[in-house]
């Protein structure tokens, strides 16, 4: 861009590779690279001030550099899918008051799902009738199916595949459950707030900026199946207070919606002087 004589460079990562996806060389060469091309952007846009605090970590780019603008998700359709929920259900053969928890998520290592599905001898010990939905693919997915079978549980743990109508699966659910290592944002977890459905999740990247702990959602630490099947329990078991995280899930994902995004990025548009 800058010798094509661009006036603006700005970068939006949306997240970053700098642990949890490659091995070391690799890692050390993206960010190398990351830093090189920092020297020439005006602008980085990242999701979350975490975000940011980790490209500062690696030597990547200067504070004055980063603008925080959220990955806007469009509201609005998430809704227009909420009622194929009853749907999905009867889909998969799950009885209206089944306690049903699930991720909708690509099926790679860095999303945790093992330690998901390694939560759930312990979630039907207090949940007997609890049922996990996956939706998504990814080569992770045979790893996952055998160790559900390893367990004996593989008939509670529903492997869906990719799916178009993830807000309809998302609707369908009593607790979204996002267990990821590393995660930039977390679009699933907007689209579970704006719905109503309390959430879990990993307390890594920029999660929490989206889920405030104990109000639309519990945190727990990454890779730890014993804390997801806890929290997890913790909300199953109390509808009440199911109920108010997903009201207060509701009220807080209009400030990620795509009128926030879109909104943000053109004030940056307008307000950015030319590069140096």
């Amino acid at each position: 861009a800058r010798m094509a004589g661009g006036p603006r460079i700005f970068y939006t990562p949306h997240g970053h590779v700098f642990h949890s996806y490659y091995g070391p060389p690799l890692t050390r060469m993206f960010i190398a690279l990351e830093r090189l091309a920092a020297r020439f952007t005006e602008r980085i846009v990242v999701l979350t001030d975490a975000e940011a605090d980790q490209h500062l970590a690696v030597g990547v780019g200067r504070r004055g550099q980063f603008v925080k603008i959220p990955s806007g998700v469009d509201l609005a359709a998430v809704q227009a899918e909420a009622a194929g929920g009853a749907r999905v259900r009867r889909e998969l053969g799950l009885a209206g008051d089944a306690p049903v928890i699930g991720a909708v998520a690509r099926l790679v290592p860095v999303k945790g799902l093992r330690y998901l599905v390694e939560a759930m001898p312990g979630i039907l010990r207090r949940c007997p009738d609890a049922h996990l939905v996956l939706a998504g693919d990814g080569d992770e997915r045979p790893a996952l199916e055998r160790l559900a079978r390893d367990l004996t549980i593989a008939d509670r743990v529903h492997f869906l595949g990719f799916r178009r109508d993830a807000a309809a699966v998302t609707a369908a659910l009593d607790v979204f459950v996002l267990p990821s290592l590393n995660e930039g944002q977390g679009r699933v977890l907007v689209a579970a707030m704006a719905l109503g459905v309390p959430v879990v999740a990993t307390k890594v990247g920029g999660v929490p900026e989206v889920v405030e702990d104990g109000r639309q959602g519990l945190l727990v630490p990454a890779a730890d199946a014993d804390a997801l099947a806890q929290a997890v329990t913790a909300v199953l078991t109390r509808p009440e207070y199911a109920a108010a995280l997903g009201a207060a899930g509701r009220g807080r994902a209009p400030l990620f919606s795509s009128e926030v995004m879109l909104s943000r990025h053109a004030e940056l548009y307008r307000n950015s002087s030319p590069c140096d």
